[in-house]
């Protein structure tokens, strides 16, 4: 017996790195701790899997955070007022003020401070990069490209 071509397409896919972020935005959103035994059993993978995807439990905070810092850059880049400097400073208030703001990423710096801090605060880790990145962006509105080299370094 064939399917019709009308019919539905089965719902069901492999899980993906991505769905183990969502997996990870969930816990963190419910104030759970994220670790990789209970996003690989929410996803229904292996331990293994996981492991194979991110290699450690910070690589998937890590990726976490950045796909988190990639929302904060988006709405902070739309909603930065003024013009040249005034709107790149407003940028990194919205920046700050977002995360600041984002209760379980408080949570999450409470019970882990090394961990969490580390990883939003790494220097040239993901959450720098986007951070700088939108900077960059925005400064490069108003700025001769001599001067934006001198505030890249100061910024890297």
């Amino acid at each position: 017996m064939t399917a019709s071509p009308d019919a539905p397409l089965p719902r069901f896919r492999r899980p993906a790195p991505d769905d183990a972020i969502d997996v990870a935005r969930e816990l963190l959103d419910e104030g759970e701790r994220v670790d990789v035994q209970g996003v690989a059993r929410r996803l229904g993978v292996s331990r293994a899997t996981l492991h194979r995807w991110f290699g450690t439990r910070e690589a998937l905070l890590g990726a976490l955070f950045e796909r988190m810092a990639i929302e904060f850059r988006r709405a902070a880049e739309a909603g930065a007022r003024g013009r040249g400097d005034a709107r790149a400073f407003d940028y990194v208030r919205r920046m700050a003020e977002s995360s600041a703001a984002y209760g379980p990423l408080r949570a999450a710096a409470t019970r882990e401070p090394d961990v969490v801090l580390r990883l939003v605060l790494a220097e040239g880790g993901p959450v720098h990069r986007q951070f700088a990145d939108g900077f960059r962006t925005l400064l490069a509105a108003s700025r001769e490209p001599r001067e934006l080299r001198r505030l890249a370094q100061a910024i890297d």
